[in-house]
């Protein structure tokens, strides 16, 4: 018997967190009312009368019952299977080829592919086109043979690494677990003993994993095994894997992993990589004090060489640096191996903030460094976002008397931060007090007046149940509701007024803009060429006094009012006080403020000096650069074009020996 899918997904919430799902949190998950609720759990009741099995009921305070031998024994990836409406997109598709191709033990034809994604022969055709266009650039190609239908050729370790990126999209993206377990016939039983071996893992090593990865790590364990056991092992694996050999956490695994009676140490290091490259929530991690160490200071090189390349001082450079040395430390691991565990957020962070990831890029060499890797694009989006998260922070306020809102995240820190600058942008009149994981949450004792939450949670106050990454049409709607419970006096709060005020602001039209990014938009980016003119320039005859110098190098920024004469000031006053390493290339010093110390308009002067001149007896410059912003945002695209003129040697020696402005400006 048919349930439809929206009561599978009901039945399905409730048999997954059946010692503590309640009926309010239904509804809000899937937006019902409570009349809509109690129809939907009839026709779910009435497919459980029809298998043999006891009602479900909800009690007087709310909680859902649900007889044991439900949770049990109702297979839900059948159950999925049965009521499966889900109409995949071509990303879905390729990902469950891949998976077929990668765990299948019978000889796969196209009519596999066509039952398993319930699309035509030339759908599949062409997605598998697709598929093996891009399996070289993962070591790997598909074959075809009427022996032995579809295949996939390459190295075990290749597969492997694969497997990895295809489990953390369908589990974790695409939240199509079931499918997992039913294409690659994984039983409750062996999923349970999985998540049991790792969480003795996570105990032993005094690590909990971010959010979902438990469970796609079970999967991903299962799969493993299986291979392990039916003789499909490394034949090969990465040199530094066999550093892995020496660490602590390889005698843990290899400990917690005897039962499985694995003989290869290849497979026991493979094992620990994969578990030290995992995201965490939280960690007692870095236990050598030496590679602590390296790491800190890597970290605290890429913090520096930030501000110098941007121009923006960061005033909670030590919570910036513990976040950073959090996150790096499994992603090292993952760098260096060639891991990418969790989602791929690239298509979401660069269109809105590539002017500030290409200064990442250039700010990351430190970490490159101990890596010993280039740090790919799926990884450094990350480092970007925790990054240009703290940049937007540096100009927040905080109005006690607004509403306090919770924000729980079970995607990692990275993402958890970036949902809670969406957030804060899209309701500044709500004041967000907190970000945590679910585990977090049920310990949390302050007070607050509503939850935004990835997952459903049992709270007596208000609960928006959002997706981590949402898209513009799922922001409006959020906007939409948020202010719609306010109106209503659905949230009891002092502030109400206030959010109705300042949210109302951004219900007009279906794309929400910062008023910054709304100036950004009418005038543009800011090429260099459109800042830099020749009246910004000077030529120097004469050595001066590095205050002087800095003095008269901004004066061109004051006589077009693009700083204030507070801001000369300020600049000086930040050397001497904070000595910040202001160097981007060799003798080219760009001095600075906060955009708050006097800051009008974008500016940029340049003055070259007849020699070299100590900087507060800390740094050398034979060309200093003023630099001013109002914002964290509009001076990138001509500070990037800068740097890349810097960075050419011929050029940067035009530079220091220009005689007169045009010298310069030809480069431009």
């Amino acid at each position: 018997m048919k349930i439809g899918k929206r009561y599978f997904l009901i039945l399905k919430e409730i048999v997954e967190n059946s010692d503590n799902i309640t009926g309010k949190e239904l509804e809000s998950k899937f937006h019902l009312t409570r009349k809509q609720l109690s129809y939907g759990i009839g026709k779910i009741n009435e497919y459980l009368e029809s298998c043999g099995y006891a009602e479900i009921t909800r009690a007087s305070n709310g909680k859902i019952n649900v007889p044991q031998e439900v949770v049990n024994e109702v297979d839900l990836a059948e159950l999925e299977r049965e009521n499966q409406e889900i109409c995949f997109s071509k990303e879905e598709r390729i990902d469950i080829l891949h998976l077929m191709l990668l765990t299948s033990k019978e000889e796969l034809s196209l009519q596999h592919f066509i039952s398993e994604l319930k699309v035509s022969k030339n759908t599949v055709l062409a997605d598998l086109k697709k598929l093996d266009n891009a399996l070289p650039q993962n070591q790997l190609g598909l074959s075809y043979g009427r022996q032995n239908g579809y295949t996939l050729s390459g190295s075990e370790y290749a597969k492997r690494q694969l497997l990895i990126t295809t489990l953390g999209n369908i589990i974790i993206q695409y939240k199509h677990a079931p499918i997992v377990a039913e294409i690659c016939g994984l039983g409750k039983a062996e999923l349970a003993e999985m998540r049991a071996l790792l969480t003795n893992v996570q105990e032993a090593l005094g690590i909990r994993f971010v959010g979902e990865m438990l469970e796609a790590n079970s999967y991903l364990f299962a799969i493993l095994f299986r291979r392990i056991e039916e003789g499909l092992t490394l034949d090969e694996v990465p040199e530094d894997l066999h550093l892995v050999g020496e660490t602590w956490e390889y005698n843990v695994v290899k400990g917690l992993t005897e039962s499985r009676k694995i003989a290869s140490d290849d497979e026991v290091m493979y094992l620990t990589a994969y578990i030290q490259g995992t995201k965490l929530e939280s960690a007692r991690w870095v236990r050598d004090a030496v590679n602590e160490f390296r790491l800190r200071r890597a970290v605290r090189e890429t913090i520096e060489n930030y501000e110098k390349f941007t121009g923006i001082t960061i005033n909670e450079k030590d919570e910036l640096e513990n976040l950073l040395v959090h996150h790096c430390g499994p992603a090292l691991y993952r760098i260096r191996y060639d891991f990418h565990i969790g989602l791929d957020i690239t298509k979401y962070v660069l269109p809105a903030y590539q002017s500030f990831h290409e200064l990442v890029r250039k700010s990351a060499g430190p970490l490159e460094a101990l890596a010993g890797n280039k740090i790919p694009e799926k990884e450094l989006v990350y480092i970007t976002l925790i990054i240009v998260s703290f940049t937007m922070k540096e100009g927040m306020s905080v109005e006690d008397l607004r509403p306090r809102a919770i924000v729980v995240c079970q995607n990692g820190i990275t993402v958890s931060r970036v949902l809670l600058s969406l957030l804060k942008e899209l309701f500044p009149g709500i004041r967000f007090v907190k970000c945590m994981s679910a585990g977090q949450f049920t310990g949390y004792g302050e007070p607050y007046d509503m939850v935004f939450s990835t997952i459903a949670l049992p709270t007596g106050q208000k609960l928006y149940v959002i997706d981590p990454l949402m898209d513009e049409k799922q922001r409006k709607n959020l906007r939409e509701k948020v202010l719609k419970d306010f109106q209503d006096g659905n949230v009891a709060d002092s502030g109400r007024d206030e959010v109705i005020k300042m949210a109302s602001g951004f219900m007009d039209g279906a794309v929400h803009l910062s008023s910054q990014q709304a100036r950004n938009m009418e005038q543009g980016k800011l090429h260099l060429k459109d800042i830099l003119k020749g009246k910004h320039i000077r030529v120097m005859k004469e050595p001066l006094e590095w205050q002087e110098a800095v003095e008269f190098a901004a004066v061109p920024l004051l006589y077009d009012h693009s700083i204030q004469i507070r801001y000369v000031k300020a600049v000086i006053d930040n050397i001497i006080k904070n000595r910040p390493y202001l160097v981007i290339a060799d003798g080219v010093v760009v001095a600075h403020a906060g955009i708050s110390d006097g800051v009008n308009d974008v500016g940029i002067s340049i003055m070259v000096l007849p020699e070299i001149i100590p900087v507060f007896d800390y740094l050398e410059a034979k060309v200093i650069i003023v630099l001013a912003t109002p914002d964290y945002e509009r001076h990138l695209t001509a500070l990037n074009e800068l740097i890349l003129i810097l960075e050419d040697d011929k050029k940067l020696r035009k530079i220091k020996n220009a005689k007169k402005p045009e010298d310069i400006l030809g480069l431009l």
